[in-house]
């Protein structure tokens, strides 16, 4: 090491970190419920998609599980028609 050149100064000990605060973030929306009084046909015919494919799988695996699934879609499908 070179004379020249100054020491390094050594550390007794590392500084610590120190959390004193806190993020709050509050976000308020306009309403306060979201009502689908009257489907749109969108939905509706997602809904038919849902059943269309659900049927597809109960006949290429039939199980109980898949013919509760096709149950619950068609269910859901009247739900969206009344």
């Amino acid at each position: 090491m070179s004379d020249d050149l100054p020491a390094k100064p050594e550390l007794a000990e590392k500084p610590s970190v120190v959390h004193n605060g806190s993020s709050r973030v509050t976000i308020a929306f306009p309403f306060s419920n979201i009502n689908l009084h009257q489907p749109l046909e969108e939905v509706r015919e997602l809904a038919a998609i849902v059943v269309a494919l659900s049927e597809e799988l109960a006949d290429f695996r039939p199980s109980p599980g898949t013919t509760a699934l096709v149950q619950r879609a068609k269910t859901l499908m009247k739900e969206l028609e009344r």
